[in-house]
């Protein structure tokens, strides 16, 4: 017999997704996730999509990934196509507008036989990894500086300067405060200038002008490399009718291949020096400043926090026996100039920071740093002074010894120390003064190719999470907010898997968890 038809009552899909509570404890209609769909209330619609961004295709080559990068504290999108020959395309106009033509410009020049990128944003800084290059990062056209420090010299100019009138707050917001320069000086004559602090290195500069500068005046781009060197190709455009700062607009630049992290006001990051050739107008106030950049290699950045020497070594004539202390309390007392002391790091370093505490030393003498070359201490070069109180006597003030990366450091056992580390002789040309006793930090610097290079990012917990080739099954988790910090207390490497080495090639955060997929090679036990 023919069963009749029973009529159901149908429950209408409405509810929202609820990502706060259990699935078990989500009521009928309501679900706990939902993808490509745009809630209607009461009841849901599929998002819409789009049939084609551009008309013209890029030959035969393949899309591998797409990635929109968007910030939060400026109003900035990119659009991103990850191409088989390994180019990195921006759109040239954003979803939902069809582009007539090629999908757009070549942004990034990759190598062949890239994977699929990991594509991550942290703290509006895009992160890349394709496989086959080192990681990439970056930070778009208009991104807010990270310091801002007029600097009034005062008839020299300090390697580590301590004097100047912090406006960071001031100038990286769109809020009333405004940067001072008002009838800021010139370098050549009066030492003045603007230090500017970015998380990488910058192209570029635009400068939003409160009050103009009306005095003839020029200005020039200083970036750090172990010396303060000027930036080739710069094109002022706040400059009007030879006045530097007379209207808002864009100080751009060439790259630079060889700038390096420099140490200032108690921060470690990429310092830029504005100078300017006369004197500026009576009233000069800047309201905002943003920084733009291109892709570039990650690198790992000193977090700025002073390192204890692993150890100290003294060493005295009289007996010719070495006396070893840690690195809070190192006794030189009447050190002699045929006396010496030698500390370990275990990492290469660019300065010593020497705290004098209530002892410094009294007597005239000048010190000399050298280090191991794998076959004798040599002395340093490019060496600075900073615990030179009158310019005569050597550790007489606390302050930091700076000097040149030296690039033939090697690491050495000295002594009969048991391991391995890099090792730095301080002596001086004449005797130090009785009862000094000195605490001994390190400046160190580290070079990212020793892990190898990418193979895939994510992040989690407001931390950059990456994965190298030479070291496959390890994770590791960058300073919080500071995706260029692999160093530090607040850094951690945090291995994964069963115990066997296969490499990890995704990762993903997931609510508080973070999820880590790895090669399958071999099997367990």
């Amino acid at each position: 017999m023919i069963t009749p038809l029973t009529p159901i009552k149908a429950r209408p899909v409405q509810g929202g997704a609820i990502t706060v509570r259990s699935p078990a404890q989500i009521p009928f209609g309501a679900y706990s996730m939902v993808q490509n769909i745009r809630g209607k209330h009461p009841d849901f619609i599929k998002r819409p999509g789009q049939r084609k961004q551009h008309t013209t295709a890029d030959g035969t080559n393949e899309v591998l990934s797409l990635y929109q990068f968007k910030k939060s504290r400026v109003d900035e999108k990119h659009f991103f196509a990850q191409m088989f020959d390994g180019d990195i395309l921006e759109a040239t106009n954003d979803p939902p507008t069809v582009t007539t033509g090629a999908f757009g410009s070549e942004v990034f020049d990759g190598s062949l036989n890239q994977i699929p990128a990991s594509w991550s944003t942290v703290g509006d800084k895009m992160l890349h990894s394709n496989g086959v290059d080192q990681h990439q990062i970056y930070c778009g056209n208009s991104s807010f500086i990270e310091k801002f420090v007029v600097y009034k010299g005062v008839g020299s100019m300090e390697r580590i300067p301590k004097l100047g009138e912090d406006y960071s707050v001031e100038v990286t917001n769109d809020r009333s405060g405004v940067g001072i320069l008002d009838a800021l000086g010139t370098y050549t004559v009066d030492y003045d200038c603007v230090y500017i602090r970015t998380p990488v290195p910058v192209i570029g500069f635009y400068i939003d002008v409160d009050t103009v500068n009306t005095a003839t005046s020029a200005l020039s781009i200083g970036y750090w490399n172990g010396d303060w060197m000027q930036a080739i190709g710069t094109s002022d455009g706040t400059d009007v009718a030879g006045v530097t700062l007379a209207q808002d607009g864009y100080v751009t630049f060439n790259a630079q291949s060889d700038i390096i992290p420099k140490y200032q006001y108690g921060s470690n990051g990429y310092w830029y020096q504005i100078r300017f050739d006369a004197q500026l107008s009576a009233t000069v106030r800047i309201k905002s400043m943003t920084f733009q950049t291109e892709f570039q290699d990650i690198v790992n950045v000193w977090d700025g926090v002073p390192v204890p020497a692993v150890e100290c070594q003294v060493y005295a004539a009289e007996n010719s026996n070495w006396s070893t202390y840690g690195s809070g309390a190192v006794d030189i007392n009447a050190l002699a100039p045929t006396e010496k002391f030698v500390l370990a790091s275990a990492d290469p370093i660019e300065g010593i920071y020497i705290e004098v505490g209530s002892t410094p030393n009294a007597s005239e003498s000048t010190v000399t740093v050298k280090y191991w070359n794998g076959a004798e201490f040599t002395a340093v070069s490019g060496m600075n002074d900073g615990t030179q109180h009158d310019g005569l006597r050597s550790f007489s003030a606390t302050g930091w010894i700076t000097f040149d990366r030296q690039a033939d450091a090697q690491k050495h056992q000295f002594n009969t120390t048991q391991y391995h580390a890099y090792w730095y002789e301080i002596s001086f040309n004449a005797g130090i003064s009785a009862n000094t006793v000195v605490a001994v930090s390190t400046m160190p610097y580290f070079d990212i190719s020793e892990l190898g290079i990418s193979q895939c990012n994510t992040v989690w917990k407001d931390r950059a999470i990456y994965s190298f080739d030479e070291y496959g099954a390890y994770l590791y988790v960058s300073k919080t907010g500071q995706p260029l910090v692999l160093n530090g207390s607040d850094y951690g490497i945090l291995r994964a898997g069963d115990g066997r080495n296969n490499k990890i090639v995704a990762m993903r955060s997931y609510k508080d968890n973070l999820m880590v997929w790895q090669e399958e090679k071999g099997v367990g036990g």
